[in-house]
């Protein structure tokens, strides 16, 4: 797509992890960052006195977040929440952030010698809803109780007995009590409100699912402990009260408990207390239906629980339809946003598409993936950055890059959303189905990536000669990047040029700073900038917008809106290396981000190659500016949040089959004019081979004038548009809006709007993230790996925003980080912490300072994690010391 460029660099990738903060540091290319006022320009031999200067900001708690009162940090503010007179409202939904301790238990703090047992609060519940437990610390045990607040006597529903996470589903529309209650040790926790499954395990018991209740699918394994060998598997069934409905389901067997004294048998044999909770009377589920399928996730979780069944699971409805059999795809509601299983129903050709993955490497060997990749190759020079123990080289598998916490194997999961093996039974599937593979080009590492690095890259998979530099035995045909910098370089975008004559799409992530400010490389000409929407087709509460979007794509977000257990994040392949770095797990998680979405629309974008192997980078464009593979969202036509729209592969592999449209084209499609600019440059052209000629374009303000410069005789080409600054400042201070019009002649054709606005960061004025620590961290140390905290300044949040500012700083490069430590152990970035960094926690800028400097937003929240395995939630506090309290800058 056509775009403006401006400005100069550093790298990032472009998502939110939800496993723990991973550091990915701008090693060799700063983002520098202006004076905003002046600060100490030097000069003359006088050495003395040195120059200080101010760094500030404000943080923007994320949406929903709350905070649990009564925390063991003394700073933070404090409101007892332990009985039900003192309990604690919160909103619907909500993500909460909390701390519970046993007396004696946990760090020394505010709560550490009389204990804070029980955190109660009180929120209005729909039926169906779900509320999520997640336990930071795997040595705690909790307990969790629903209760009405008309009857604090009687438990509604619980799970006692929790060590890592446990959900709740709401039995009916109502006001209720949460009761959080720690039964040994001290551990941070998070808890997500408004969300539906009976047990957050990776199993997918879940009270929403469409399945037969009274039925279930059974292995059992013949003389496994309790079991006797001369037992058949129907005898077995019988043994324990089931009726055997079908004999032979493969090795399994389908067996019924519908009645009520079927029931009552099978419980009494597999000991399932009736009653739930621990020995206290519950309300039981007012929809019948709905209580026989509780009952039946009760007695499939029983067997679950016994050494002679392999397996037991639901007897789940089967329609018509081609969505694949992988194990977590009913996780992946970010496909049915797109309509992919519809575009799967078009059967696809024979021939493969090939999607480079510029980015961290791939995990080459991960179950999921393995068959999917073609040859690739690692253009990191660095060898410490590279830390595989050698620069560049024709291994692209990635060794993970946590110097802090968690590796991210952020290539992983952006290459599993775009091509992981479909219907295979195993993981999660990838939306290019069958027909697409992945070429992994590794550019990013520990210290995250330099800009050559990345050329490379692009020059590599685009299968450009580059100097001596390697080609591939096959060019990609279209390349994502996940990744993005501040600023433009016109040796990236020569890269960027050549890469699209050679007739390769290129899709980048957007950014996730919650900014109008250009990202790079989406910014660029030639680039499909991708935006990220949340479950609910919004922008993503930290996705970036404006001119240079071109197409939206799911995102996710940390709610749980569609009642399924987890957070509403993407889905997709991950490394796990917290308990080995050399041999790390192959694993699942939820991410956020535009990284996330940007895959989503270069595996349509594989779909459609397939279907037209001709199609053309200006093909692509065009159908994206018709409107023909979108589900047009917010303003009608182009806006600067949605770009056309929402990406829909089953409109794309029905219109690729068409042939690609003729469209007018304008490029900016929007522009944020500076207080120094009075002009600015626009280009009108067509896309596709038929006649198209334009009117006079036409601006709806009279203090903003547009004239052609250089335009054919069908009016297209170079346009000039014109502030009238006496007219502008005549109107008073403020934001003010124009648009410019181009309408072609015939009206069947698209017209474009160009906008030109400036935006504003807004907060969620109830959102409350707790009592932050905002650390000035020395850049050059932390590079050779030493933690120095310069400054460190305590804030609790107003309006759900953190103004945070360090006085007298030396020049030289800082980090940013800021979070909670409701634990009161000193570190952040713990499991169940609120943490963040400037300019995203996933990947920190490193910020040259050498003037005063403000504006460094970035926001903050608490992360859960997705329990496929107990090494994703058992985390080991990250290394990350806030300052004692007599050194601490109070704010």
């Amino acid at each position: 797509m056509k775009k403006t460029i401006v400005y100069p660099i550093s790298f990032h990738v472009l998502s939110r992890h939800v496993f723990a903060i991973g550091l990915f540091i701008t090693s060799m290319l700063l983002l520098s960052l202006a004076g905003c006022s002046g600060g100490g320009s030097g000069g003359g031999d006088d050495p003395t006195p040195t120059p200080r200067y101010t760094v500030s900001g404000t943080i923007l708690a994320e949406a929903n977040m709350a905070i649990d009162s009564d925390v063991n940090d003394p700073l933070a503010e404090y409101a007892a929440n332990d009985d039900f007179a003192n309990a604690q409202e919160l909103d619907n939904p909500a993500t909460v952030g909390g701390y519970a301790n046993r007396s004696m238990a946990g760090a020394t703090g505010r709560s550490r010698i009389a204990g804070d047992i029980k955190d109660i609060y009180t929120a209005y519940l729909e039926a169906d809803e779900t509320i999520t437990l997640f336990v930071a610390d795997s040595d705690a045990v909790f307990d969790f109780f629903l209760y009405t607040t008309s009857d604090t006597s009687t438990v509604v529903v619980s799970e006692p007995g929790i060590t890592d996470s446990a959900t709740l589903t709401i039995p009916t529309d109502d006001d209720y009590y949460i009761e959080v209650k720690i039964i040994s040790g001290a551990s941070n926790y998070t808890l997500t409100i408004g969300q539906s499954t009976i047990s957050s395990s990776g199993s997918g018991l879940r009270l929403s699912s469409d399945f037969v209740p009274g039925e279930a699918i059974v292995k059992f394994i013949p003389g496994a402990d309790i079991s006797s060998a001369a037992q058949t598997k129907t005898a077995l069934a019988k043994s324990q009260g089931f009726v055997v409905k079908n004999a032979s389901v493969g090795p399994a067997i389908l067996v019924k408990f519908d009645t009520d004294q079927q029931k009552t048998a099978v419980f009494r044999s597999l000991g399932i207390d009736p009653v739930q909770g621990t020995g206290i009377p519950s309300v039981p589920i007012t929809d019948p239906e709905m209580q026989k399928k509780m009952d039946t996730l009760k007695v499939i979780k029983a067997l679950r629980d016994r050494p002679d069944v392999a397996y037991a699971e639901p007897n789940y409805r089967v329609y018509a339809f081609a969505d694949p059999d992988d194990e977590y795809f009913d996780l992946q509601w970010h496909y049915d946003l797109i309509h992919l299983s519809e575009a799967w129903d078009v059967p696809p050709d024979s021939g493969e598409v090939i999607v480079a993955v510029i980015d961290t490497g791939v995990l080459v060997n991960h179950p999921d993936l393995a068959d999917r990749l073609v040859d690739g190759y690692d253009f990191i020079e660095n060898v410490a950055s590279a830390g595989d123990g050698d620069g560049v080289d024709d291994d692209p598998d990635d060794p993970g890059d946590g110097d802090i916490g968690n590796s991210s194997f952020h290539g992983t999961h952006v290459a599993g959303t775009i091509a992981a093996e479909t219907n295979n039974s195993v993981g999660v599937a990838g939306v290019g189905r069958g027909t697409t593979r992945i070429m992994p080009v590794r550019a990013l590492g520990k210290a995250g990536g330099v800009l050559t690095d990345v050329i490379n890259s692009i020059y590599y998979a685009a299968g450009i000669a580059n100097g001596t530099k390697p080609v591939p035995a096959e060019a990609a045909d279209i390349i994502n990047m996940s990744i993005g910098h501040s600023g433009s370089s016109q040796a990236e975008l020569e890269a960027i040029t050549a890469a699209r004559n050679a007739g390769v799409i290129i899709i980048a992530a957007a950014g996730n700073e919650r900014t109008s400010t250009p990202k790079y490389p989406a910014a660029y000409t030639g680039v499909v900038s991708v935006s990220a929407v949340d479950i609910q087709r919004t922008l993503a509460s930290y996705s970036n917008f404006g001119g240079s979007i071109d197409v939206a794509a799911p995102g996710g977000d940390q709610g749980d809106l569609n009642n399924d257990g987890y957070t509403d994040g993407v889905l997709s392949t991950i490394g796990d290396d917290s308990v080995s770095t050399s041999d790390p797990e192959y694993t699942y998680a939820f991410l956020m981000g535009t990284s996330m979405a940007a895959p989503h629309v270069a595996g349509v974008a594989a779909l459609m190659k397939n279907l037209d192997p001709a199609m053309t980078p200006d093909d692509f464009d065009a159908y994206l500016i018709s409107g023909e593979i979108t589900d047009d969202l917010g303003t009608a036509g182009r806006d600067n949040s949605y770009g056309h729209g929402l990406i829909n592969a089953q409109k794309a592999v029905y219109a690729v089959q068409n042939g690609a449209p003729t469209v007018l084209s304008v490029s900016p499609n929007y522009y944020n004019i500076g207080s120094g600019e009075d002009s600015f440059q626009m280009t009108a052209e067509k896309l596709g081979g038929d006649e198209l000629e334009i009117n006079d374009p036409v601006s709806n303000q009279a203090w903003l004038t547009v004239t052609g410069s250089s335009i054919d005789a069908f009016k297209l080409g170079q346009y000039q548009a014109t502030v009238d600054r006496d007219m502008l400042d005549a109107m008073g201070a403020g934001v003010f809006y124009a648009t410019i019009t181009y309408e072609p002649v015939d009206f069947s054709m698209n017209t474009v709007i160009v906008t030109l606005s400036a935006q504003s960061m807004v907060a969620d004025p109830n959102a409350d993230a707790g009592y932050h620590y905002v650390l000035l961290v020395d850049g050059d140390d932390l590079l050779n790996g030493v933690w120095n905290v310069v400054s460190d300044a305590g804030i609790e949040a107003e309006s759900g925003r953190y103004a945070y500012e360090f006085t007298n700083v030396r020049a030289g490069n800082y980090f940013i980080y800021a979070g909670t430590d409701l634990n009161n152990d000193y570190y952040l970035g713990d499991n169940g912490e609120a943490v963040s960094a400037y300019s995203s926690y996933l990947q920190p800028f490193m910020i040259e300072v050498d003037a005063d400097t403000a504006g460094l937003d970035f926001t903050t929240g608490f992360r859960t994690t997705l329990p496929l395995s107990v090494s994703s939630v058992d985390g080991e506090p990250m290394p990350m010391r806030r300052m004692d309290d007599a050194k601490r800058i109070r704010r």
